[in-house]
């Protein structure tokens, strides 16, 4: 990073600091854990944590974890977003013709020489268009 004049972020650095000591974190606590509980009421910050926290007992903690995770607004419903219904087939078509793909709606269009109403670019009008957008990103901002 020095070499390329650049820096991480302050925070970033202390982590990756070599010559620090890394910290060590006790286990995950939840709030099954009854000790968990009591240190977190012998470390209230203000007067509402006293009192949520004193009225935290064994059967408290019980109606808590006995009740359906899935309402609890911490805990999302269960979504798979890469599962998804299947999209039927449709008759479309895809030619190369001259370097350019065109789609026709289906078979019989095909044989009639009838593409899809959109404007293909030849292979020459497609180069030409390619190479002045390289001309101009090689120039910089415009």
């Amino acid at each position: 990073m020095k070499m390329s004049f650049q820096s991480f972020s302050s925070t970033v650095a202390r982590f990756l600091d070599p010559n620090k000591e890394q910290q060590h974190h006790d286990e995950k606590q939840s709030i099954e854990d009854q000790d968990y509980a009591e240190l977190l009421s012998r470390t209230a910050r203000s007067s509402f944590d006293d009192f949520i926290l004193g009225t935290l007992n064994k059967d408290n903690i019980e109606t808590i974890l006995s009740n359906s995770f899935q309402d609890h607004g911490i805990h999302p419903p269960i979504h798979k977003a890469w599962e998804v219904p299947e999209v039927p087939d449709t008759d479309h078509v895809i030619k190369n013709n001259n370097g350019v793909y065109n789609i026709y709606l289906n078979e019989e269009e095909l044989k009639n020489g009838k593409p899809c109403n959109y404007d293909y670019p030849d292979v020459i009008q497609f180069t030409t268009d390619f190479y002045k957008m390289c001309t101009m990103i090689a120039d910089g901002p415009l």
